[in-house]
């Protein structure tokens, strides 16, 4: 199966605590560390009220977006992703997705927010895969949008497609798909939806 996410695009939700520990993580110096926190954290909002601005105040949490800065330190946020897939995929919970005899295993395709899943139609691996969603969302505030994600099987019963669908709360589509705007050839993998599980 290929799950294909689509992030919710709002960066007010993203946890500045879970930003600074995602630093320590890869060794940051913590002088640089508080610098980056502090360019993200000092952010000073104003409304207009019947034309007049209200008292300034401060942000809790986010970055901003549009920000030249912002899709780096997005891009160091959605390694967490990369690291709890891998320490999963060591405990035995995900397998991954072999295409070829001789190729490696791969689960994941990212480049910036678009990110590709790849696993075996099982069970196991789909609440795996929700369970390390979920752990995302709760310690960053990073969410998918489950209503745009969408996930996509090869090979693989009709009701089995659906209750793996079911589990992420995600829409089942047919393969060839887009991948950052580029129609993916399919081929084989796009047929036989309704043969055998593999």
């Amino acid at each position: 199966m290929i799950i294909q996410l689509d992030p919710v695009k709002d960066y007010t939700k993203i946890s500045w605590h879970y930003m600074e520990n995602t630093l320590e993580a890869f060794g940051s110096d913590r002088h640089w560390i508080k610098w980056i926190i502090n360019l993200v954290s000092t952010t000073i909002f104003s409304l207009l009220v019947n034309g007049a601005p209200t008292k300034p105040f401060y942000t809790s949490r986010g970055i901003r977006q549009g920000d030249p800065l912002s899709p780096f330190i997005f891009i160091l946020i959605m390694e967490g992703l990369s690291r709890s897939i891998k320490n999963t995929m060591a405990e035995g919970e995900i397998k991954g997705l072999k295409l070829f005899q001789n190729c490696s295993t791969s689960t994941k395709q990212q480049f910036f927010d678009d990110t590709l899943l790849h696993g075996k139609p099982t069970l196991e691996e789909a609440k795996s895969y929700k369970k390390i969603l979920e752990d995302l969302r709760e310690a960053s505030g990073h969410e998918i949008n489950h209503s745009k994600s969408m996930i996509y099987f090869f090979n693989t019963n009709p009701a089995i497609q659906r209750n793996l669908a079911n589990i992420l709360w995600f829409e089942r589509k047919l393969l060839p798909t887009k991948y950052l705007g580029i129609l993916g050839q399919g081929g084989h993998l796009g047929e036989h939806t309704d043969g055998a599980q593999k």
